[in-house]
């Protein structure tokens, strides 16, 4: 007498059901690889936002550490203070134009201004101090993006900060050793990081440039 054979195996059901389980799972790994990549790329744009603000704190430090008591001449002949402060903009003399080299034939002294353009913080070089007949157009660098509201204040001999310099009742441009300011108080708001304020502290009345 023949036994009958059975097979075994997996049903129609449980082969549909084992595939609805397997598409869940895909999913679901799906949208966290998804999530990851994604958490990835905030995470470098940051980094990458923070390291350019790192940047642009380190120009701003070195250049108003280095700021001196040098009036210039604009195209009229008229002097113009070391030091102009109003609104969202600064401009100012300082002695960073260094060649380390000592090759170039130009001065150690430069104009520098910092101002507010658009949406962005930009640094103005002027390639000369006093201005010839022609005025001579500052050169723009655009040194941080995202900034939506710009403010310096100086700080003066009694440690008070001034939203305008020269303070009021300071001597003329004309008089040598105008006072200089102890430091400078950079006031930013940066889109993702809100404000930010950073204090530099200025060589004050130390330095004066022929």
């Amino acid at each position: 007498m023949r036994k009958k054979l059975t097979q075994s195996g997996f049903t129609l059901i449980e082969i549909l059901i084992s595939l609805a389980i397997f598409a869940i799972i895909g999913v679901i790994c799906a949208y966290a690889l998804r999530n990851l990549i994604n958490m990835h790329d905030n995470i470098s744009n940051i980094n990458k936002r923070i390291a350019n603000l790192n940047i642009a704190l380190v120009i701003m430090q070195r250049d108003m550490q280095q700021i001196v008591d040098r009036p210039i001449r604009d195209s009229s002949g008229h002097l113009v203070q070391s030091i102009i402060l109003g609104g969202s903009s600064l401009e100012f003399t300082n002695s960073s134009n260094i060649d380390p080299l000592g090759t170039a034939m130009h001065s150690d002294l430069q104009r520098i201004r910092y101002q507010l353009s658009g949406d962005g913080l930009t640094r103005e070089i002027w390639p000369v101090l006093d201005q010839p007949s022609t005025p001579v157009q500052p050169l723009q660098q655009p040194i941080l993006g995202g900034v939506s509201k710009l403010q310096f204040q100086l700080v003066d001999e009694n440690n008070q900060p001034q939203s305008v310099w020269p303070p009021p009742g300071a001597q003329s441009a004309s008089v040598a050793g105008m006072q200089m300011p102890k430091a400078i108080v950079v006031t930013m708001t940066i889109k993702g990081f809100g404000e930010l304020k950073k204090v530099i502290a200025t060589p004050g009345d130390k330095f004066h440039a022929a």
